[in-house]
C-alpha cells in the first residue's frame, strides 16, 4: 500500500473542556506516543514492585489499597490463590497504562490550562501530580484523549499504516492476531 503523505498540525491550540476548563495543547506525534508507551510501561513495573508509585501521578494511596485491591485485604484474609490474585492484579494494571499515557503525554503537549483550582481556589501549578487528578475525572480524560492521539487516529484512519492505538485498549493485539492470519 503506498504511503500518502498527509498535512497535519502540532501547533498548540485553545481547546475547551468540561466544566469551563481551557487547555492550550498540540496533539501527539508519534515519537510522543512511543515515548509515553515507553515510560508507561516502566511505570507499571514500578507498581507491581511498589504499591506507593501511583501516587506519583495524582492516584490517592486509598484508591490504589481499596478500590484497585493492590493492597492487602481489607477482611484480614490472606489470598490463598496466588495465581489468582497475580491475575486480578494484571487486570487492574490493563487500564492504568491507558491512564498513565495520558497523564505523561498531558506533561508533553500542554502548556497551559485554564480554569483549574485546588480546594482553596488557588490556580493549580501543571504537574505529574495534578494532572493525573485532573485525568481522573473521566470527562477529562476521554476529551484530552481524543485530542491528543487525533492525529494518531486519522493516521490509522487514512491507512498510512498502522498508527498508534489507544494504551490498554487491545487493539494492537487484534492487529497483530490478524495480520498473523493473513
Amino acid at each position: 500500500m503506498p504511503f500518502k503523505p498527509t498535512e497535519f498540525s502540532f501547533e498548540d491550540r485553545t481547546v475547551e473542556f468540561p466544566h469551563g476548563v481551557v487547555l492550550t495543547m498540540r496533539p501527539a506525534n508519534s515519537i510522543d506516543v512511543d515515548q509515553a508507551q515507553a515510560e508507561s510501561s516502566r511505570a507499571i513495573r514500578e507498581m507491581i514492585l511498589s504499591r506507593n508509585a501511583l501516587t506519583v501521578y495524582g492516584v490517592p494511596q486509598s484508591l490504589i489499597d481499596h478500590d484497585l485491591r493492590l493492597g492487602p485485604e481489607e477482611d484480614g484474609e490472606n489470598e490463598t490463590d496466588e495465581e489468582q490474585f497475580v491475575a486480578d492484579r494484571f487486570r487492574n494494571f490493563l487500564g492504568l497504562s491507558s491512564f498513565i499515557a495520558s497523564v505523561l503525554l498531558f506533561e508533553q503537549l500542554v502548556t497551559r490550562w485554564e480554569n483549574v483550582a485546588g480546594e482553596d481556589d488557588e490556580p493549580l501549578a501543571i504537574n505529574r501530580t495534578t494532572i493525573g487528578r485532573f485525568l481522573l475525572h473521566p470527562d477529562m480524560k476521554k476529551k484530552f484523549d481524543s485530542i491528543a492521539y487525533s492525529v494518531q487516529f486519522a493516521v490509522r484512519e487514512e491507512g498510512n499504516g498502522s498508527a498508534v492505538s489507544q494504551p490498554g485498549s487491545g487493539e494492537a493485539e487484534d492487529d497483530t492476531a490478524k495480520a498473523a492470519k493473513s
